[in-house]
């Protein structure tokens, strides 16, 4: 009887340990493939799905270290490509409120000159330069992101 226990355990622990490898082993794969779409997607420019797959992939797989650190290479990628495009975005919109608030300026500046300024020229041209300002906040601060990135991977590789 005690022989016929002591088989029903070893069996039920060697069943228990393969069950426990296996997922193991499927864990791994379940987080390449994860890291495998992220790299796919900042291929194809979607940056926002990369950094989301990744975010995945550090939840659900806490334990798989070696594709987390390959994640942590993309992840720098993905937001450095992220914030490049941001900035060029950025720099567009910028010549546009920079020649709007030009234009609006040499105008109300002839104006006064004349005497002729109105208080609606004066508010419209306060909000340009606003406007203009806070674009050139958002530049700076995606200038500063790119070289934080860049810095904090020139830590790493050293």
């Amino acid at each position: 009887m005690k022989k016929n226990l002591y088989n029903i355990f070893s069996i039920m622990f060697f069943f228990i340990l393969t069950l426990t490898v296996s997922c193991g082993d499927n864990t791994q794969e379940k987080a390449e493939e994860l890291l495998r779409q992220a790299q796919k997607e900042c291929d194809n420019g979607n940056y926002d799905k990369t950094l989301a797959l990744i975010d995945t992939l550090r939840n659900k797989y806490p334990k798989a270290i070696e594709t987390r650190k390959k994640a942590l290479v993309l992840h720098a990628d993905a937001s450095e490509k992220q914030a490049k495009k941001r900035l060029d975005d950025i720099m567009v919109e910028l010549d546009k409120a920079e020649a709007k608030y030009s234009a609006l300026n040499k105008t109300v500046t002839e104006h006064k000159k004349s005497n002729k300024a109105k208080s609606d020229e004066l508010t419209e041209l306060t909000i340009a330069r606003m406007h203009r300002d806070s674009i050139r906040t958002s530049f700076e601060a995606e200038c500063e992101k790119i070289k934080y990135i860049r810095k904090q991977r020139q830590k790493g590789l050293n």
